[in-house]
Formats: C-alpha cells, sequence, structure tokens
C-alpha cells in the first residue's frame, strides 16, 4: 500500500501592533472671542445675535450675551438701541438703499463693532418655467428668473427656491447651468469648479457676468414624481435677494467648507484640504453684519407628467 504523506499547512496568524500617542488638545484652545452675527434687512427689522466662542470639547455651544446696549447708527446720526426679547436683539428701524449702518456694543470693556452698506432693491419682472418628464420617474423643471440688472458696479445677489409649506419636497436644485452661478463654483470649489453645484438652501451669485438691463438666471430642479403630487406640491417660492458685498463674501466662505455644497468641504472633511477662513467684518471680535432686501414671487410648476410633454 502506498503510504501517503499528508502535510498540514498551519497559517501563522500574525498580530498587528498599533501606536498611538496622547494629543492633548486644549493646548489647541484659542482666546475666546466675542461673536456677533447681525442682518439687517430693509423689509423687517435688524436683528442679532452676541454670543462667545467655544471648544468643541465643551460639546456645546455658549449662550447668548444678554443685557448689551447695542447702538445703531445710520449716515452717522445716532438712531437709538436694540432690543432684548429673551431670544434675540432687534430693531423696528428699517434702513434704506444706500444707506450707511453702523452697529456697537461694549462686552467686558472691550468695543464690538461693524458696518456696512443697505444694497439696492432687486425686484423679479417675471418667471418663466419649462419642463419635461424623462423616461424613469423623474421630472425636471427649469426656472428662468428675470430681473433687471441697472448697476455699473458689481452687485451682489443670493437666489432660493423652497416649498411653501413645510410637508412638500422640493427636488434637487442644480445651479451649474448658468454662467453666473458658475462664476460662484469657481470661487467655492477652486479646482472642482467644473462639477455640479448643487444647493437645497439658495446659492449666492454676482453679476460680474451679466449686461446691463433685463437679466436672467437659470436653475433647475430634479425629482421623483412623487414630490409633485398632493396639495401645494407645485407651488414654489422663489426668492431674489440683493446682498452686501461683506455679506456675500461670508457665504462664499461658509459653502467653501461644507462638505454638502462643495467638493472643497468635502475634501476638508477628510484632511486633503485646508479649511476656508470664514470671513467676518467685525472689529473686536468674529462673526458678520450683513445686509439685504429680498423679493419673493410664487409659482406653479406645470404639470409636465399629465400634459405628455
Amino acid at each position: 500500500m502506498k503510504k501517503q504523506t499528508i502535510i498540514i499547512s498551519a497559517m501563522t496568524i500574525m498580530s498587528l501592533a498599533s501606536c498611538y500617542n496622547d494629543i492633548d488638545m486644549e493646548k489647541y484652545r484659542g482666546k475666546q472671542q466675542v461673536v456677533l452675527n447681525c442682518i439687517a434687512n430693509s423689509d423687517t427689522t435688524i436683528m442679532a445675535d452676541v454670543s462667545s466662542t467655544w471648544f468643541f470639547t465643551e460639546g456645546y455651544p455658549s449662550e447668548d450675551i444678554k443685557g448689551l446696549d447695542i447702538d445703531i447708527t445710520i449716515d452717522g446720526e445716532t438712531k437709538g438701541r436694540m432690543t432684548y426679547d429673551g431670544e434675540k436683539y432687534q430693531s423696528l428701524i428699517r434702513p434704506k438703499a444706500g444707506e450707511h449702518i453702523a452697529i456697537s456694543t461694549t462686552v467686558d470693556g472691550k468695543t464690538i463693532s461693524a458696518e456696512d452698506v443697505m444694497p439696492e432693491e432687486t425686484t423679479i419682472s417675471h418667471i418663466d418655467i419649462t419642463h419635461k418628464h424623462t423616461n424613469g420617474m423623474e421630472e425636471v423643471f427649469t426656472y428662468e428668473i428675470h430681473f433687471n440688472n441697472n448697476a455699473s458696479a458689481y452687485r451682489y445677489y443670493f437666489a432660493k427656491i423652497g416649498a411653501v409649506d413645510y410637508i412638500s419636497q422640493v427636488g434637487t436644485l442644480d445651479y451649474s447651468a448658468d454662467p453666473a452661478f458658475r462664476l460662484t463654483s469657481e470661487r467655492i470649489n477652486k479646482t472642482f469648479a467644473s462639477l455640479k453645484l448643487e444647493g437645497q438652501n439658495g446659492m449666492p451669485f454676482t453679476n460680474e457676468a451679466m449686461q446691463k438691463g433685463d437679466c436672467c438666471i437659470r436653475i433647475t430642479e430634479k425629482g421623483d414624481y412623487t414630490y409633485y403630487m398632493g396639495e401645494n406640491a407645485r407651488l414654489r417660492n422663489v426668492t431674489l435677494y440683493s446682498i452686501s458685498e461683506a455679506y456675500y463674501k461670508y457665504l462664499i466662505s461658509v459653502l467653501s467648507n461644507d462638505s454638502e455644497s462643495s467638493w472643497q468641504g468635502g475634501l476638508t472633511d477628510i484632511g486633503l484640504s485646508e479649511p476656508v477662513r470664514i470671513f467676518s467684518n467685525i472689529k473686536g471680535g468674529c462673526g458678520i453684519f450683513g445686509c439685504l432686501h429680498s423679493d419673493k414671487k410664487t409659482v406653479e410648476l406645470p404639470n409636465a407628467r399629465n400634459t405628455g410633454e
């Protein structure tokens, strides 16, 4: 009988050794600063929130700083102080286009101040909507938002499309087909500017690529057909904001760090890119003081599926 030798190979289990270091994050704690965020809207009020910076190891944001005297000056003339309603500071003053607005307060003996200029008003003249549905279950709508651009200098804007209630859904909004928003993409995404520019919370742009007179921006909405069924499902609020240069710079810097709005922000999240410094025009602290004017129209989306287009 032929003798068979069975060779059993034993697998060697290698243990992986890892090394680690304890890092004292407290040594990276920066100096605490006052945070002043204020928006002046020519249609409503001037609203402000004052708090302080907080370190992430604390686990929660700092509380509002209450009991401050926040003075408002318009074109060099004192207009009074903002009042605190338990949630925010506010003033019923409604600044006009071109007015220079300054706010200031004192926190622990240190002056915190900011200034900005109320932009010119912008009005939506009309909105055209084209529509189609794909071979699948999607519907596609293209908004053409017309407004007048008579400014000889740079103007800064922000466009937003939203549902009229909290129940209806809005499809994915894509801004990348319009030249004005492609310039925005260059500022947000840097070398990834050719990629899609999407965002459900609106998008800033300038008149840099526009001629004077009647102008048009194009935004595409794409969504499952079920988004457009039911009461109010096809109604949209289209809002065009005229914003100050400072507010525009702030929004660009915020979007550059947002992983959901930009590739730049996504790379920052995984450590492949340095974060963009958030723009601030607050003296003695950080935050933003921005001015804006808005115009809103409510439109109804055509029912592409029922018309067979």
